[in-house]
């Protein structure tokens, strides 16, 4: 690499790490001005059952991890790491929705529906993730173009 190109990619690496900041200092912020009372009150009948979506959300982590261990695996006997991680988190999310969709319907007695405010944080992440991912796709869009 080049000085000048080094320089580019701690420019973009540092636009990463503070968008990533200001993510984690939005999200708290909006979990601290969530308001206690009206859903703790609204809550209070469904005490031990988890917001829909839950089970689906744990099926994935775990068929994820389940996937890019395989992935390396696959890439360690293959000899080819990089075909292993680029397949193996794809396994994973198709595992890991098997899953999910096993427990939620092992779990569905102790299902409940989303709150307002569990709906409106859900779909404020959704929209951060969205826009997370454009902009990952347009830096590596200029990277390639900048020939690194």
């Amino acid at each position: 690499m080049t000085d000048g190109s080094l320089l580019i990619a701690m420019i973009v690496f540092a636009l990463l790490v503070a968008l990533l900041v200001l993510l984690g200092v939005g999200t708290a912020v909006i979990a601290a001005r969530r308001p206690q009372g009206r859903e703790e009150q609204a809550l209070a009948g469904l005490e031990g059952k988890v917001p829909e979506g839950e089970w689906m959300g744990r099926g994935i982590a775990i068929g994820l991890l389940l996937g890019v261990l395989l992935g390396v695996l696959m890439g360690v006997v293959m000899d080819d790491m990089s075909l292993g991680i680029t397949l193996g988190p794809g396994m994973g999310v198709a595992i890991g929705v098997a899953i999910g969709s096993a427990l939620e319907q092992r779990h569905r007695d102790d299902i409940r529906p989303l709150t307002p405010e569990e709906r409106r944080a859900r779909t404020w992440l959704l929209g951060a993730t969205l826009g997370l991912l454009v902009l990952g796709v347009v830096l590596a869009v200029i990277v390639l173009a900048l020939g690194f």
